[in-house]
């Protein structure tokens, strides 16, 4: 080499240093040719090490999809945009960094990379490095992608947008694939969408829709790159080249003042709206939040409005006994007037505190309807928020004085929707329940981590397996052997058990296979809005029969 061409060299070296502590030469395969900065104090290693080693080896294992996508449109394009990428420093410790990549033509099958260390004392940098994502796709969970953008400083946020981008048909690819393939695929996505993020920071906002941190709005040519990059993703998934299909839009981020709880919320109704295919989305973070603030005002204004005027319907699913087929009581399920969907309704009002406005309702509606049909047995389902909650044990008390005579009539039904945090409240108004003559049924059990916790600390007469849970016992003998202990458990404990789901003869004779005393389900009939003639309804013990042996009635 001569002495001209070393002074270029130097001077080459000289000048990236000062842009860059860490300088690499790889080939085509990211294999390291040569090394040059502050690799020890970074990575921990020696240079003789770190030659001839796996590039991607020194990446953060969640960033390396991320980096991999990076090189190759080093290779494609000649340079990249900097982009963030997280190295795996001394100590196993995530570094944040910036990369940089280029392809000299002279030198073919090469990249050169440099890596800049970030800041991470600043609390953007901090959160950055904190925020890991996912241990696969190393996507943020929208939770986290709203931390980092309300950490993002104020300068940096009145410059930067939010791209969001929903991958149409991705839901339906993954119903396609297996596990594996599922993962591998999200894993993809991942390097992809984070190498096309100008930041490297991207989030998964919901289970098709994407958030990626960018400094502009997508140029076309962007938003063809990652179509393209969709497509070959799609077909080396063994998936049609057009299965997955990006639509996008974007939001400014000016107004970097919000908390993390406020941005999330406005991610949550922006990617709502977006998800529906909403396309007059707000142009800012702020304004989303005030929109999402605007539209939970207005719902909590409609649920108000439906519990004030009674404007909905109760409609009857009956619970058979399984030993003679016969209706044994009724459960009294809600239906809205207006289409909307119970299930998102009643999450809402909980959600608002205003589940135990809308349960003294239903319970108005429920017990009017046994007083109206002087043989059937109904049970009334109560919210988790509502049985700890001792204004609503003090109306509910009042509300059942008149019609104790129909006490054995009468069956509460504890729902896991709401988490029972003050468990001697609600203790309190379970057992007064019980006391009095009413009986307490746990419903949903084994559809969340909270049935042990209730079984152990409340006193129940009947216990109800959630569907899936006893669905999945027919073709899992672990599952099978579950099941079969918890009815063991409820024998010892005198307490009758309920099955939800019962589809078929199939099940049924499974269900009484297993000791289980009672079947609700669509082989016996789905929700109506009337109560049966008195003939279907099995004759009526109270309740203090039933504790003496009896079969029938709330026994």
């Amino acid at each position: 080499m001569t002495a001209e061409l070393k002074r270029q060299r130097d001077t080459f070296l000289a000048y990236a240093l000062a842009a860059a502590d860490i300088l690499f030469q790889l080939d085509d395969s990211w294999k390291v040719l040569s090394v040059t900065g502050a690799a020890v104090s970074v990575l921990g290693a020696e240079s003789a090490k770190i030659l001839g080693s796996d590039f991607l080896k020194w990446v953060w294992p969640a960033d390396r999809s991320m980096a991999t996508n990076l090189l190759i449109n080093a290779l494609r394009s000649g340079r990249i945009q900097p982009a963030t990428v997280r190295l795996e420093g001394v100590g196993k410790r995530a570094v944040l960094t910036t990369l940089g990549a280029c392809s000299i033509p002279s030198v073919k099958g090469s990249v050169q990379v440099t890596l800049s260390v970030a800041n991470p004392g600043s609390a953007y940098g901090a959160s950055l490095t904190q925020s890991l994502g996912d241990a696969e796709t190393g996507l943020l969970t929208r939770e986290e992608l709203a931390e980092v953008l309300s950490s993002t400083p104020p300068s940096m946020a009145k410059e930067n947008r939010l791209q969001i981008l929903r991958i149409d048909g991705l839901d339906a690819a993954q119903k396609r694939l297996d596990k594996e393939q599922n993962s591998q695929l999200l894993k993809d996505i991942g390097g992809a969408l984070r190498s096309s993020a100008q930041s490297g920071i991207a989030g998964q906002l919901s289970e098709t829709t994407f958030g990626l941190l960018q400094g502009e709005e997508f140029t076309p040519r962007a938003q063809a790159a990652i179509a393209s990059a969709l497509a070959e993703l799609a077909q080396g998934a063994g998936l049609q080249a057009n299965a997955l299909a990006p639509a996008t839009t974007s939001i400014s981020l000016s107004g970097g003042l919000l908390s993390g709880p406020d941005i999330a919320r406005a991610l949550a109704y922006v990617t709502h709206g977006f998800s529906k295919g909403e396309t007059s989305l707000p142009e800012s973070l702020e304004k989303g939040l005030q929109a999402a603030m605007d539209e939970t005002a207005h719902k909590l204004n409609g649920v108000r409005d439906i519990i004030r005027a009674g404007d909905f319907d109760l409609h009857f699913q009956p619970i058979v006994a399984l030993a003679t087929g016969q209706a044994h009581h009724f459960e009294a399920l809600l239906r809205l007037k207006d289409g909307r969907n119970p299930f998102e309704v009643v999450t809402f009002s909980e959600n608002i505190g205003l589940m135990q406005a809308f349960d003294l309702a239903v319970c108005q509606k429920a017990i009017a309807a046994v007083v109206e049909h002087p043989t059937a047995e109904i049970a009334i389902n109560l919210s988790g928020y509502s049985v700890q909650d001792a204004q609503f044990a003090g109306q509910l008390t009042a509300l059942l004085k008149p019609v104790l005579t129909h006490k054995s009539r009468i069956l509460f039904e504890l729902t896991e929707s709401g988490l029972v945090e003050d468990v001697g409240t609600a203790a309190n108004l379970l057992n007064s329940l019980r006391r009095q003559g009413f009986a307490v049924c746990l419903d949903d059990f084994g559809s969340g981590a909270a049935s042990y916790h209730y079984l152990r600390h409340f006193e129940f007469d009947y216990l109800k397996l959630d569907g899936a849970f006893f669905k999945a016992a027919l073709t899992s003998e672990r599952q099978k052997k579950m099941v079969s202990s918890i009815t063991t458990l409820c024998k010892d404990l005198g307490i009758s058990v309920i099955a939800e789901m019962i589809e078929t003869k199939d099940d049924a004779t499974f269900a009484k296979s297993l000791s289980i005393a009672y079947g609700q389900g669509y082989l016996f009939g789905k929700a109506l809005p009337d109560l049966p003639a008195p003939s279907i309804a099995t004759a009526v013990s109270n309740i203090s029969a039933r504790r003496k042996g009896a079969v029938e009635g709330w026994g």
